[in-house]
């Protein structure tokens, strides 16, 4: 199953909309879409309980879900960032993945952000790419929820009032 959200905002208030897909494997690492939900899910929401109108939208694995309000601090200074090849990477059994990017305009300026993380054997990692490898970092739940939050509160900075779509 895969999942894609579209959120806009303006100002103080949000609009939510969800479309599930069947996917598979492609071969080659990825996946492809089989079909569509024939339906969308539509939701309105305020900036203040942004959380609230994401969690739901995502996998269902509290590694995921978890609030940065209940987030015990960041991972533990000196864990292990594990380097991965691209073949290494794709031999990780993956129970949910999620990748987010946001696009904040403010005139003719803009500012873009992306985050994208794995949860493998019940344990969250931050996944980033360097040098040709991917780099799993372990985090705790929570993380998800104060990356894009604190990426949300860059973006309205950046805005200065201005109008967000997410």
């Amino acid at each position: 199953m895969g999942c894609n959200s579209d959120f806009s905002i303006a100002g103080g208030q949000g609009i939510a909309v969800l479309r599930r897909s069947t996917i598979e494997p492609d071969g080659d690492g990825g996946f492809r879409t089989i079909s569509h939900e024939p339906a969308l899910e539509i939701a309105l929401f305020d900036v203040a309980h942004i959380w609230g109108a994401i969690a739901p939208v995502l996998p269902p694995l509290d590694e995921l879900r978890q609030d940065a309000a209940n987030h015990s601090g960041t991972a533990e200074a000196g864990i292990v960032r594990i380097p991965l090849t691209p073949a290494e990477a794709a031999a990780v059994p993956e129970e949910a993945i999620l990748a987010a990017s946001m696009t904040t305009r403010s005139g003719e300026s803009r500012q873009v952000w992306a985050g994208r993380w794995s949860v493998s054997r019940g344990t969250l990692y931050s996944v980033r790419t360097a040098d040709g490898a991917a780099i799993l970092t372990p985090q705790n739940p929570g993380h998800v929820a104060r990356e894009i939050t604190f990426a949300l509160a860059g973006a309205y900075e950046f805005a200065a009032g201005g109008s967000l779509s997410a």
